[in-house]
């Protein structure tokens, strides 16, 4: 008699978020499912893997490649001094690897918690600049 006294709503809350933004924000659809651009993603051992994932879904883009070493969140950070990605290109290192051996040209980074983003690009001489 007590089932359904609790009930977890991440999920409506979740589909509805993303249904929003992407009907709201969206404005290139058509050209996101074209794109050819490959970005990396790493979620610094957090939280940010899924709600990135659903996010580039929401918006019609290919599938970022994912720095595979970072994608589950671990309190220990086994692959990084300080996971705060706007410290660049230490505690990038493994995504611009990974960006690198995919011809990856963008990697977006967020910190453990997913509330800052990093963002850098590839430049034509091969060498990466920070956004932020």
């Amino acid at each position: 008699q007590y089932e359904n006294l609790c009930v977890n709503p991440f999920e409506v809350i979740s589909t509805s978020y993303f249904k929003a933004c992407s009907e709201k924000l969206c404005k290139f659809e058509t050209d996101n499912k074209k794109s050819t651009l490959k970005v990396t993603y790493t979620a610094m051992h957090g939280v940010g893997t899924a709600f990135t994932k659903r996010s580039f879904e929401s918006f019609g883009l290919p599938p970022f490649i994912p720095v595979e070493k970072q994608v589950d969140p671990d309190p220990e950070f086994p692959t990084v001094e300080y996971p705060n990605p706007e410290e660049g290109d230490g505690a990038l290192q493994l995504a611009i690897q990974t960006a690198e051996s995919n011809n990856s040209t963008l990697i977006l980074a967020n910190d453990p918690d997913a509330d800052r983003l990093a963002v850098a690009e590839r430049q034509a001489d091969g060498k990466w600049y920070m956004f932020s």
